[in-house]
């Protein structure tokens, strides 16, 4: 029998966007299980047959690496300073009155946690015990970036099968809500498809007007709501060098 005793793990891996939304389950995301992991978005911006380091340079960046750990590893307990406490309280204070929806929201729900985490890390590598106000910011910017990640790559779904799958109809053409409901040939009540044109409706997805066309009796005709598209990602985004992984 092997035990670990108070073990620390930290994951690093690659994943396409695809194989994430494919592998990620409704019951994963919002389980907790999604929002314990930073998602990076990251794009080739240029193609490099035979990279090459300069090993010099390569000497000097592990030399730096090495003598942060060998700090961190001299630290027991990290504070803020006070100036950075007030910082730190303001932002989340503000942080935790944001509303957050449907999947997205649950993946970005572990934010605090997340920022505190790297704030310290960026403390660390100033080789500092103390964590003060650009640490913060420089965390709070890691963070915002992984939020718009999160968003591009989960853009075109809820988490919710049917709340999916009546939004890609939706981006086809507009239907009334009978022909939503006309769609899945009754195989599906009418509570269920509203509580997903509601579902839509809530996260900006879709939405809806009155139509009179037919035969003078009201009915709700729903539509798609664009939303962002790929470059979005990238307006106040740092140079990527991975190739579409997340």
């Amino acid at each position: 029998l092997l035990q670990a005793t108070e073990p620390h793990v930290s994951i690093l891996a690659h994943i396409t966007e695809d194989e994430l939304i494919r592998r990620l389950n409704e019951s994963e995301a919002y389980s907790g299980f999604g929002n314990r992991f930073t998602l990076i978005c990251a794009q080739r911006t240029k193609a490099i047959p035979n990279p090459r380091l300069d090993e010099a340079e390569f000497g000097t960046m592990v030399q730096k690496v090495q003598q942060v750990v060998d700090f961190a590893s001299t630290v027991d307990e990290m504070r803020r300073s006070p100036e950075a406490e007030k910082f730190w309280e303001k932002w989340y204070i503000e942080n935790s009155l944001k509303e957050k929806f449907g999947i997205i929201g649950a993946i970005t729900d572990r934010d605090e946690p997340h920022v505190l985490r790297y704030s310290c890390l960026y403390a660390l590598a100033d080789m500092k015990r103390t964590v003060e106000i650009p640490h913060i910011k420089s965390a709070i910017a890691l963070w915002e970036y992984s939020e718009r990640s999160i968003a591009y790559i989960f853009q075109h779904t809820t988490g919710n099968p049917l709340t999916d799958n009546i939004y890609k109809l939706l981006l086809e053409e507009p239907r009334t809500r009978d022909q939503i409901i006309n769609y899945y040939q009754r195989h599906k009540t009418s509570g269920q498809i509203s509580t997903a044109l509601d579902q839509l409706k809530k996260h900006g997805k879709a939405d809806f007007i009155k139509d009179t066309s037919r035969d003078g009796r009201p009915s709700e005709k729903w539509f798609s709501v664009s939303t962002s598209e790929k470059s979005d990602i990238s307006e106040k985004s740092p140079p990527q060098t991975a190739s579409n992984n997340v």
